[in-house]
């Protein structure tokens, strides 16, 4: 719920800002979206990423867990076009981006958790978070320039506020 009020309130805000008539209706036109999928789109999100975590080991690179999980997805991906690349991509960056920001916190919980719990480690990763937001949002046929801004939304919704969620583990485990 604080996610989507927030990407409501800023995409508002954008769409107020804007002179240029074709990001206007791209932003209001997002809201729409978001809003008459929003119950499919947490269900998704949460399926998504219950599905990545089972499937999901440590050691895999941002790119192994993404080719790993979802592998026709990414060779159709491959065959399909540049704005599907594009998109690809961007939301790999941001995950990249977040899982360095994090970096000092992931490695801290990796090193206070028993190595029978690292699996669960890699449910509270970004890249998961990232991948399975990615395959959700796919299921809403946005626009890309549309999808370029939900997911810049979901980084700074979701992601830039992660810290206190990993300092919450690792008082936990320690």
């Amino acid at each position: 719920n604080f996610f989507q009020n927030n990407v409501d309130d800023f995409l508002f805000e954008l769409a107020g800002k804007t002179r240029d008539e074709d990001l206007n209706y791209l932003y209001l036109d997002t809201i729409s979206r978001l809003r008459n999928k929003r119950d499919a789109l947490k269900k998704i999100f949460v399926a998504n990423f219950e599905h990545l975590c089972q499937d999901s080991t440590p050691c895999q690179s941002t790119m192994a867990i993404a080719i790993a999980t979802d592998s026709a997805a990414i060779d159709k991906l491959l065959l399909s076009g540049n704005d599907d690349l594009e998109a690809a991509i961007a939301m790999k960056n941001i995950a990249e981006q977040a899982q360095r920001r994090y970096a000092g916190e992931l490695s801290a919980l990796h090193a206070a958790t028993p190595v029978a719990q690292h699996q669960c480690l890699a449910s509270v990763s970004p890249v998961l978070l990232c991948i399975a937001w990615k395959q959700a949002v796919d299921t809403l046929k946005l626009s890309v320039k549309a999808k370029f801004v939900v997911y810049k939304l979901f980084s700074k919704f979701v992601l830039d506020d992660l810290a206190p969620l990993y300092h919450g583990l690792l008082a936990d485990v320690g």
